[in-house]
């Protein structure tokens, strides 16, 4: 289930977060002009460090090759 989607204009990247339906996963789902790039597993990880990591990838601070 899609939780939340982040994009940015400026970068041409998008995330969306997507949670599993008992809650035990959570990805985000990396893009860049709007072709898939990567997914990060944070499921052991808090919702707003989900939201956090959607972010920093739009923003442009995590990189292609970074996990």
């Amino acid at each position: 289930m899609i939780v939340s989607e982040f994009s940015d204009e400026t970068t041409h990247r998008s995330a969306t977060i997507v949670q599993g339906h008992a809650g035990d996963t959570r990805i985000v789902f990396c893009y860049a002009q709007k072709a898939f790039v990567k997914e990060i597993d944070v499921s052991n990880h808090s919702y707003q460090y989900a939201e956090d990591t959607a972010e920093n990838w739009t923003l442009g601070i995590i990189k292609h090759e970074e996990t």
